[in-house]
């Protein structure tokens, strides 16, 4: 009878053994998660997109200083991409100090002119920058980090608007460049035209990324003031990790349409819209996880 005891207390305590070690291979083998909130903006030379230089004035400084600076920390995002971008934000002041003073690490592409300028500023270093060539001069610049030894892409880009030719290539540059990738965001201000979006979109969810804007999460305005180009301008693509959500921070101005403006035609629309933005394009702002 002892014996048979003996034996039960042994198996059980046998079971409980193989209970724990289970429960920690398992715990061993669950997923590590990491949460990235990537905020793109077109900024627009902090021009409203009307000029390829800072328009900021003495008399206005101030306020709209205080006001880049209060969306930037509203969304607290770890990692800033900007498109026409300008480095000097007013006199000899540098946009980075003006606008972006609690990031640690700033990547500013070589090539700034003429309407073109990309940016990443981020809370965490990135690593391998690299400036990819786009078509008639327009260009993506990306920076990498690691997640326990895996490789995640930053792209931050602009695409030509001048034609669904120059467009499309440059669509075909990127895809090309990132088909053998696990881990990928890709965002900017892509210009497709509104008769080709839905097929401009579909080239990249074909090719394995998920759509902030134009997808799951609707259709949302990113730009107030275009003509052939869609309304929707602005995206973040995701290869290998989840877009949790996507949201728009955008100002209308009393008595205009927040879904269909008509600043492109009408002047007073533009000039008010204008008066209640930083920029003709809005900040596109993701959540997104990556597991490994």
């Amino acid at each position: 009878m002892k014996y048979t005891r003996l034996l039960l207390i042994l198996l059980s305590i046998s079971l409980l053994s193989m209970g724990d070690s289970m429960a920690a291979n398992k715990k061993n083998n669950t997923p590590q998660a990491f949460h990235l909130r990537y905020l793109h903006w077109n900024i627009g030379h902090y021009a409203n997109g009307n000029d390829y230089k800072s328009a900021i004035t003495a008399d206005d400084y101030e306020a709209k200083k205080a006001e880049y600076r209060r969306i930037f920390a509203k969304y607290h995002a770890d990692v800033v991409g900007i498109c026409e971008w300008s480095s000097i934000f007013y006199g000899e002041e540098k946009a980075v100090d003006a606008l972006l003073p609690q990031y640690a690490h700033h990547y500013i592409a070589p090539k700034e002119r003429y309407y073109i300028g990309v940016a990443l500023h981020s809370v965490f270093p990135l690593s391998e920058m690299h400036e990819v060539e786009l078509k008639r001069g327009y260009t993506a610049y990306e920076g990498v980090f690691y997640l326990g030894g895996k490789k995640v892409i930053l792209c931050e880009c602009h695409l030509p608007w001048q034609s669904f030719e120059l467009n499309d290539s440059s669509i075909t540059i990127l895809l090309d460049r990132y088909k053998n990738e696990e881990r990928v965001l890709i965002a900017g201000d892509f210009n497709f035209r509104e008769k080709d979006r839905v097929a401009s979109t579909k080239r990249f969810t074909d090719s394995g990324f998920e759509a902030a804007n134009c997808g799951y999460f609707g259709n949302l305005l990113t730009c107030y003031n275009v003509s052939s180009c869609t309304p929707y301008l602005d995206n973040i693509f995701v290869k290998g990790g989840k877009i949790l959500n996507t949201e728009v921070e955008q100002i209308t101005p009393d008595g205009y349409s927040a879904t269909h403006p008509n600043a492109a035609t009408d002047e007073k629309e533009r000039l008010e819209w204008e008066a209640a933005n930083l920029s003709d394009h809005f900040p596109l702002i993701s959540d997104i996880v990556f597991e490994w």
